[in-house]
């Protein structure tokens, strides 16, 4: 009987040694971007914890393998500072990469307090990038326009409000337009 059990034991030893050696089957890995409609997004940079980003999209992707998130078409997106927004920001597309930094070909942004609008685009293969760890944009062209007064500027790198600005570098551009209304007609 003994000699049965050992005999009966090799055997399973050999079966599940056979089937270890057998090719595994894959298991059907779904598509590994999340994709959300009509979603609303907070974002708390860590870099920036006094910060709080609000984004409503009607079409949100998340790859879990870059850890970036898309917006697209961005209805209503703001940063605000101790529950006040000091501006808000319109694109096409952002992507928020895994460092809570914001980038696209296009942004427009609206600081509140002085009413300037930040026409923010992308240039010669850079793109438009909100940089949380310093708190600035970082802008390879910009149209920036306040009441009357239309500026353009390239390569500007400058804090989110404005006060740390600068511009420029070899082979680039600044220019101002004035508009004078017509005072005739008073």
């Amino acid at each position: 009987m003994l000699r049965f059990s050992l005999i009966a034991l090799v055997g399973i030893i050999g079966l599940l040694f056979g089937l270890s050696l057998l090719p595994k089957q894959g298991r059907a890995i779904p598509d590994a971007t999340i994709e959300l409609a009509q979603a609303e997004v907070f974002l708390y940079p860590q870099e920036d914890p006094e910060a709080v980003w609000h984004f409503s999209s009607p079409e949100v992707q998340y790859d879990p393998d870059l850890r970036e998130t898309t917006l697209n078409n961005i209805e209503d997106g703001k940063r605000m500072v101790a529950e006040k927004t000091d501006f808000t920001l319109e694109a096409e597309q952002v992507v928020i990469s895994s460092d809570d930094n914001l980038r696209g070909d296009h942004l427009l942004a609206h600081i509140l307090e002085d009413d300037i609008y930040l026409d923010m685009t992308a240039k010669e293969g850079l793109q438009v990038l909100i940089n949380q760890r310093e708190g600035k944009f970082e802008i390879p062209h910009l149209e920036m326009t306040q009441a009357n007064d239309a500026t353009t500027y390239e390569k500007v790198r400058t804090a989110f409000d404005l006060e740390d600005f600068s511009a420029g570098g070899e082979g680039t551009i600044g220019y101002n337009k004035f508009e004078i209304e017509d005072r005739s007609k008073n």
